[in-house]
């Protein structure tokens, strides 16, 4: 009679995946995080803060989130059962709330790799070769990050230079105007972060929409 053993348990928790095979290195640990982040262990203290600062700030945009939607539901309520809207909740949610929730989730999207990727030529590279396409990719959108951090920062020096307001509501929206060039930041500096990842062969598992 043949005994068959049973196989053994692995460490690694359910549903986490690492990119270090895709590059034929052995992935590091991984484990998810309350917001479903994949962290790979053992990485450097500067990759995980620049991952916690992209955490904290897309936790502001789910507040802003939360408050934008419960003035709209607010001011409808108050629009139909008094006829008396609340003053400024269109400018508000187009000046505060919309620019808050987009410009703090740039570099979330990218410690996701929620990003679109296009991988009808890569998917067909050898490791090394998909590692250096992933590398150029990376650069350029830190690149790009950078520049438009820059001049994400122009425009908002230039908007505190003349206290920018929505003139119909008397809403200032100059210290919103900020928040554009910390977003660009925050990715630039995640894209540094994955830069490193992909050059010492491992990454987070992707999230992104495949365009193939």
């Amino acid at each position: 009679m043949v005994k068959q053993e049973s196989p053994e348990p692995t460490s690694e928790p359910t549903g986490v995946s690492v990119r270090g095979n895709e590059y034929g290195n052995p992935p590091l640990g991984a484990e998810v995080d309350a917001l479903g982040v994949h962290e790979v262990k053992g990485l450097p203290a500067w990759v995980r803060w620049i991952d916690g600062l992209a955490t904290a700030s897309v936790v502001v945009g789910g507040a802003a989130c939360l408050v934008m939607m419960l003035q709209v539901v607010a001011d409808v309520v108050a629009r139909t059962l008094w006829n008396q809207p609340l003053a400024g909740t269109l400018e508000m949610s187009q000046h505060w709330w919309m620019v808050t929730i987009v410009f703090t989730g740039l570099g979330y999207t990218q410690l996701r790799r929620e990003n679109i990727r296009a991988t009808l030529i890569t998917e067909h590279l050898s490791p090394a070769w998909r590692r250096a396409a992933d590398l150029g990719a990376g650069t350029l959108l830190g690149g790009f990050a950078v520049a438009m951090a820059y001049y994400g920062w122009l425009a908002a020096m230039e908007s505190l230079k003349v206290r920018e307001t929505v003139v119909a509501a008397d809403l200032p929206i100059w210290p919103l105007a900020f928040l554009v060039p910390f977003g660009w930041a925050v990715l630039a500096l995640q894209s540094v972060a994955t830069i490193y990842e992909t050059a010492i062969g491992v990454s987070r598992e992707s999230h992104a929409e495949e365009l193939i």
